[in-house]
């Protein structure tokens, strides 16, 4: 066999693959939930505070882990790899079989640790979708968070969700598939730029969270069964935006680095495209490689400028000293 025909049967299998993936796109079974008052809250076995740790130290409801979204994140919102993650989790003593509670105060922050557990394989998530801070000022809160383990107390042992992620190279060779771009009106038509190119992928209906918290059954009727697949604007967001789907009843797959990924490779089409204005790029300042001292390149001008002014004034100043001597 030749080498065209194994990779043809490669891309054939990868389609047929990623077509049985995405023909899941449908009405959610009750993995992830929202309820907007505690109250409501039922059947949770544990309570996870996405906040960050110093403010769940202070304060927080009764028995609630601290799992702030910086435990999952490297500079630049990349994420920890799987492994790490699930370890991660079972310091916080979870082992996926649980019904969690997530709380915090930022929507993107509980979105997020839904969208993440909800990949990971947790069995049952719902999000209080209202900030903790005024539970915790009533009877309900004020009592300090509980740090995770430095070593794992439990093991993780949930299956992940991993056929519900979509990788770049099955996009591209995808076809009749709805791509849900969870990202402004203004970032999908390239007005605002927050990557190398603006624009969205082509053929992607905008689908922001917002309008699926107040609308989701004209969306629902919208996409009609359609396989669909999801995306915002890189990780943290587009795990922010699959937690925000599943609450409305929608499964999909998702694109988890989303759109700083699809528009740095040149090779892939854009609809709607627009580029960074060259003016208003900003540039990071220089970094000295033997001081580490960060050097900006109008203070080095400063520097060079006031040098070459003394060395011309030395060299006057000497002339004039020198023509009195002799």
């Amino acid at each position: 066999m030749t080498s065209d025909t194994k990779g043809f049967f490669s891309r054939l299998l990868s389609l047929i693959v990623f077509s049985l993936v995405l023909s899941g796109t449908s009405k959610a079974t009750l993995l992830l939930d929202k309820v907007g008052e505690l109250g409501t809250a039922r059947g949770h076995e544990k309570i996870i505070d996405a906040r960050p740790l110093s403010s769940c130290r202070q304060s927080t409801l009764q028995g609630a882990i601290c799992l702030p979204v910086e435990d999952f994140l490297a500079p630049n919102r990349r994420l920890a790899n799987w492994p790490g993650i699930a370890w991660l989790l079972g310091t916080a003593d979870l082992s996926g079989d649980e019904h969690v509670l997530i709380i915090g105060q930022q929507s993107d922050r509980r979105n997020f640790l839904g969208g993440l557990l909800l990949l990971m394989g947790q069995r049952r998530i719902t999000i209080l979708d209202a900030p903790i801070s005024a539970h915790i000022a009533s009877h309900n809160g004020q009592f300090p968070g509980k740090n995770r383990s430095t070593t794992r107390t439990t093991v993780y042992t949930a299956l992940m969700r991993s056929e519900r992620i979509v990788l770049k190279s099955e996009i591209t060779h995808a076809t009749g598939t709805l791509f849900l771009d969870g990202r402004t009106e203004r970032e999908y038509y390239g007005v605002v730029i927050r990557g190398v190119r603006g624009g969205h992928i082509p053929g992607a209906m905008l689908s922001p969270a917002a309008l699926w918290s107040e609308n989701p059954e004209t969306l629902h009727a919208q996409i009609n069964g359609v396989q669909a697949v999801a995306y915002a604007h890189d990780i943290y967001e587009t795990l922010s935006y699959l937690a925000v789907l599943y609450a409305a009843g929608l499964t999909v797959s998702v694109y988890l680095p989303g759109w700083v990924e699809w528009a740095t490779d040149g090779n892939l089409p854009v609809d709607s495209v627009s580029y960074p204005v060259a003016g208003k790029i900003k540039t990071a300042p220089a970094v000295s490689k033997t001081t580490g001292i960060v050097v900006s390149r109008s203070g080095f001008m400063s520097v060079l400028t006031v040098i070459g002014a003394l060395l011309i004034a030395s060299f006057y100043a000497g002339r004039k000293f020198g023509l009195k001597e002799a």
